[in-house]
């Protein structure tokens, strides 16, 4: 008994090394295939970011948008006080158990009953 204690350890230790260099040798063999796939995926997107660049830009249409709505902007802010419409004026708004002042208009839009 004395001799089957140790004996069994040791068996138990050096199949447990054996599982180590099992699984460390199939690390590296994923590795491998995953830096494979990680160089296909870069070079699928570089030939689609090159294929972008060739139709103008994938954010072409975007930035047209953009400056589109800050025309609008600029419209809308360049307006005097006498252009819009007089009864849209600030009032006191109630939304949500609180009290704002906005506009008529943006107090309905909100969801708030003017005051």
């Amino acid at each position: 008994m004395r001799r089957l204690v140790p004996l069994l350890l040791i068996v138990w230790f050096a199949t447990g090394c054996f599982v180590l260099d099992e699984i460390d040798k199939g690390h590296a063999i994923m590795d491998q295939h995953a830096s494979q796939e990680r160089r296909e995926a870069e070079a699928q997107k570089k030939a689609a970011a090159d294929k972008d660049e060739d139709e103008g830009g994938l954010f072409e249409d975007l930035k047209g948008q953009v400056a589109a709505v800050g025309g609008w902007i600029e419209d809308a802010s360049e307006q005097s006080p006498a252009e819009r419409d007089a009864s849209d004026t600030v009032v006191s708004c109630r939304i949500g158990g609180r009290t704002q002042f906005l506009r008529k208009s943006d107090c309905r839009v909100r969801g708030g009953r003017p005051l």
